[in-house]
């Protein structure tokens, strides 16, 4: 019977220890005495915080890394595509240029890329991508 009242009484210490605890890591202002009640409680306070902000940080540490991998793989399949082109043997030569505009409206497909004159791009040129020939190049101005 003594060990149950024994038992009874350290559980409640340590139930009232956890709950000033937590009272005190409200943000308020704090009497002295809080102040020092707190920095005795500071060890089993970081017992029950550090765990929480850990797995919150890894929570999202794991997020970050994951949307980063997904843009890694694009971008690798997109150089992937571009080796393949540089790979096609050919007596021509070939100049990578990016697509800036697109304009898709009338039947007529047209592009507009970052290349011009000073690039080498000539009238009738061949446009190619990594899937083969899809067009022809129509109007050439200087490097925008």
């Amino acid at each position: 019977m003594k060990k149950y009242k024994y038992l009874k009484k350290v559980l409640l210490i340590i139930i009232l220890i956890i709950a000033l605890s937590i009272s005190l890591n409200l943000n308020r202002n704090l009497t002295k005495l809080e102040t020092s009640i707190k920095e005795l409680l500071l060890p089993v306070n970081k017992l029950f915080t550090s765990k929480k902000d850990s797995s919150c940080e890894q929570q999202d540490s794991y997020i970050i890394q994951k949307n980063l991998n997904i843009t890694l793989e694009q971008e690798i399949e997109e150089l992937k595509e571009l080796l393949s082109i540089q790979n096609i043997h050919t007596e021509y030569e070939k100049e990578n240029a990016t697509v800036i505009s697109r304009n898709n409206q009338s039947w007529l497909n047209t592009i507009t890329i970052d290349k011009g004159s000073s690039s080498g791009i000539e009238k009738e040129n061949a446009v190619i991508t990594s899937k083969g020939l899809i067009g022809k190049v129509i109007k050439v101005e200087t490097n925008l």
